[in-house]
């Protein structure tokens, strides 16, 4: 254990559990900007007058936030430190949050959430930058996905919760309670003792610290790790972006029932985060979670195109989130493992290639039968989830040992 690990260790047991509890909230950013408000796209849809890949970019728009807000808090916060950056992201995402309740049109939601995502970007980078302050090797990977598993309860609850909010308060009421929720995490911060001391800091300017993305990119081994989980993700967008209209308009779930099924989904994402730290080794984690993935992604792909069964959807698309689950906690260690030097822009940059991944299906998987469109979406970014995890097994041995 490093020293900074065991100086949490021996800190108090309150506080630690108050410190691995709020990552883990910080971590569930996109679970609160999305899945709170995803039975309401149906609606959101009516209400504006228009289709559902229009929609369906608000969650388009929320990603590139939060992917392009990643490169710019990650460097920042290696310069200031994770605390000021933390604050200031929790005041752009509630100023984001309570504007886009007065929202007129779809576009101007849209604009809003971009500035969402930009905020909220924040929290999701130092939710994956500050373990890495405080801990390496096994001692990360356990400590990321014991975080994961607390992490799902937002995408276990947040689509349930919304399902019930959906018809009582509606969409704008529901980013009222996100506005709340930003406010409440603003408020804890104050507990939160700085990870990164000033001694260990980025003296440079600020420009020059940004520059740290180009030898990151131009690291295979880092790059490989990232564009797996990117393309696990882009996965995981298309189910998330499809599923209100499939499982509401399509097969006639109400917005309630649709959360719960959602929410009981999710639980496959926990229980493999939780499953991932008992393979030897990540590079075998993460083979075998693509390849299982991918096997699923593709079994779904044939099967809702021969028999149109709920049953039939539900039945392969549990399995697979289950995989995708330990794809995530494998590809967070080992890219932050490679590209903990610089944890902050190797976080943004992380977060960043999922978040593309996931702004270029969301439209899409809208498009035509959304079925079939869906189908294709999850199965190409499978394939290419497998092609990286196959890329990273032929990699000299990774760092993460028992």
């Amino acid at each position: 254990m490093t020293q900074s690990a065991a100086s949490i260790a021996r800190s108090s047991r309150s506080y630690y559990l108050f410190f691995v509890c709020y990552l883990a909230a910080l971590g569930a950013f996109p679970s609160f900007v999305n899945d709170l408000y995803l039975p309401t796209l149906p609606q959101m849809s009516a209400e504006f007058h228009c289709s559902r890949s229009v929609t369906q970019l608000g969650l388009s728009f929320v990603m590139i936030g939060l992917g392009l807000g990643e490169l710019f808090w990650g460097p920042l916060s290696d310069k200031t430190g994770r605390k000021p950056v933390l604050v200031m992201s929790l005041i752009v995402f509630i100023l984001a949050s309570g504007i886009s309740v007065f929202s007129p049109s779809i576009g101007f939601f849209i604009g809003c959430r971009l500035l969402q995502g930009l905020g909220a970007s924040g929290a999701v980078m130092l939710a994956k930058t500050i373990p890495a302050d405080k801990f390496s090797g096994r001692e990360l990977a356990k400590i990321m996905s014991v975080i994961g598993a607390i992490n799902g309860i937002a995408p276990v609850s947040g689509p349930l919760v919304g399902g019930f909010m959906a018809h009582a308060i509606g969409w704008r009421g529901i980013f009222v309670v996100l506005t709340l929720i930003g406010a409440t995490m603003l408020a804890l911060a104050a507990k939160y003792r700085e990870t990164l001391p000033p001694d260990k800091r980025n003296k440079a300017p600020l420009l020059r610290i940004m520059r740290e993305f180009v030898p990151l990119v131009k690291d295979k081994h880092f790059m490989t790790h990232t564009m797996l989980k990117s393309a696990a993700l882009g996965v995981l967008f298309c189910y998330i972006s499809a599923g209100p209209f499939i499982l509401q308009e399509h097969y006639g779930f109400s917005a309630m029932t649709f959360g719960l099924i959602f929410g009981l989904n999710a639980m496959g994402v926990v229980g493999g985060a939780i499953v991932s730290v008992k393979f030897r080794t990540m590079k075998k984690a993460a083979v075998t979670g693509a390849s299982l993935a991918a096997a699923f992604a593709i079994a779904e792909g044939i099967a809702i195109s021969l028999i149109d069964s709920v049953w039939v959807f539900e039945s392969l698309v549990i399995p697979m989130l289950f995989f995708l689950g330990i794809v995530f906690a494998a590809a967070n260690t080992l890219a932050m493992s490679e590209g903990r030097g610089k944890a902050g822009a190797a976080s943004a940059i992380l977060g960043l290639g999922g978040y593309i991944f996931g702004f270029i299906v969301s439209p899409l998987v809208g498009l035509g039968n959304i079925l079939t469109s869906t189908s294709i979406g999850m199965i190409a970014c499978a394939l290419i989830c497998v092609w990286f995890a196959l890329l990273s097994w032929r990699l000299p041995a990774d760092k993460i040992q028992p």
